[in-house]
């Protein structure tokens, strides 16, 4: 792992990367999820944990969780709920639609 240990600043290669993010999510597909959802955050304008200048949100949001510097389990939280709210949301939108079309 190579990794820049200047306090503000520290960041972790990307070639690196997503393996440093392993050792943290064991599952690949749980980092994808957990990585897009924080991503999702950020930009919708959530306050970025490490240095953001010249990276894209996924990137930001993968540097975070390698790094360690955000709670994955309220992450994972956060990621639950979306899924609930989205699925309510699923049920009504088709409740509707089956409504509308009697």
């Amino acid at each position: 792992m190579t990794e820049n240990k200047d306090a503000e600043n520290s960041f972790i290669e990307n070639r690196a990367l997503v393996p440093t993010c392993l050792n943290s999510v064991s599952d690949p597909f749980l980092l994808v999820l957990l990585a897009s959802r924080r991503a999702q955050e950020l930009a919708y304008g959530a306050q970025a944990v490490v240095n953001p200048t010249g990276h894209k949100d996924s990137v930001v949001a993968l540097q975070e969780i390698a790094l360690g510097k955000i709670d994955l389990d309220a992450l994972r939280e956060t990621l639950v709920e979306s899924f609930q709210n989205n699925r309510v949301l699923s049920v009504v939108i088709a409740v509707c639609t089956l409504s509308l079309s009697i």
